[in-house]
């Protein structure tokens, strides 16, 4: 077949087109996630701003992730901050698998809900794989109004000749490579000897560790499997994402029941009236990063399925140090 260099991306919804950076959620706003837009709604009929395959719906209802022929990933996130409501302001009319034309309706968002709920109802619309995919995307000017279904931005490709569909290849879940896995975690984290106890979460392995200098950040980092490692709260944290159970369930078959209950690691005294007051801006701009956090773990199925995802939630926790102190990170 031809050529395909560029993807036409709709307003999934009428309302004002809104630049990414002006979203009212930081990370997208950043473009961390990918490059994009945002459209202030005055309808609540969504959607597809592109034709193609739906790959994943949050189980919370306010995220759609799309993948076009050419292997475009788009994410479109209904509202800011809308986890929170469990899925009530939603109905979805379309299931992972199903192939939609571009102007397919994908939800139904009730607006009046979403803002007596006092979240902002701004939809957002990126390309999470857009270092692999594109060359640039370009965006009508803006802000403008729009109806559902207009030309907002197009992508222009990397030029790829096109198939019937894109084949994606299927990674082995099994109990093997899981297990692999975690005896590279165990040793590189300093070995069973260095390990008080382990929990986990919905996306990351948490680590108490007796010496955090003992674990090999880099090697772990890059291990297969694995998304990223961060330190917050006196938790070694290894990002694993999605199979994060049966990392950890291979973890404590290795190590024994006894460690899997979490031991908390005293926290270190601060030394001086400079230090406590880095600690009260260090907690006060954590405990931000923590709601921004919470509100994108149900989306990481979407973003760790995106072969961008490392290099983008390593900007995320590129957090550095101020006056010499590390500050605590957090993983999305």
């Amino acid at each position: 077949m031809g050529k395909i260099d560029e993807v036409s991306i709709l307003a999934p919804v009428t309302g004002q087109v809104l630049s990414l950076a002006t979203v009212p959620d930081p990370v997208f706003a950043a473009g961390r996630v990918g490059p994009g837009f945002g459209v202030q709604p005055t309808a609540g009929h969504i959607l597809a701003p592109v034709s193609g395959r739906i790959t994943v719906v949050a189980t919370t209802k306010h995220a759609i992730g799309m993948v076009t022929t050419t292997g475009l990933e788009v994410l479109v996130h209904l509202g800011v901050d809308t986890v929170a409501l469990n899925g009530a302001p939603f109905e979805v009319h379309v299931k992972v698998g199903d192939e939609v034309t571009a102007g397919t309706l994908l939800v139904d968002m009730d607006l009046a809900a979403i803002e007596q709920a006092h979240k902002p109802t701004t939809v957002i619309i990126v390309v999470t794989n857009a270092q692999l995919v594109l060359t640039d995307l370009t965006l009508a000017p803006l802000p403008q109004a729009v109806a559902a279904g207009a030309v907002v931005a197009t992508a222009h490709l990397i030029t790829v000749t096109t198939t019937a569909s894109p084949v994606v290849a299927a990674v082995p879940q099994s109990t093997t490579r899981y297990s692999a896995l975690a005896t590279a975690i165990v040793a590189n984290v300093g070995g069973q000897q260095n390990i008080n106890s382990v929990i986990h979460c919905i996306t990351r392995l948490r680590f108490y560790l007796k010496d955090e200098a003992l674990a090999h950040d880099a090697v772990i980092a890059n291990l297969d499997g694995v998304i990223d490692v961060a330190k917050a709260g006196g938790q070694y944290q290894v990002v694993i994402g999605p199979a994060v159970n049966d990392v950890f369930d291979a973890v404590i078959a290795q190590l024994g029941p006894e460690f899997a209950d979490g031991v908390p690691v005293p926290p270190v005294q601060e030394a001086s009236s400079d230090v406590n007051w880095l600690s009260h801006v260090r907690n006060g701009i954590s405990g931000v990063i923590g709601v921004m956090t919470a509100a994108m773990i149900p989306v990481i199925g979407i973003l760790a399925g995106s072969r961008d995802f490392k290099r983008n939630l390593g900007r995320v926790n590129g957090l550095q140090s101020l006056g010499g102190h590390e500050w605590d990170v957090y993983g999305i």
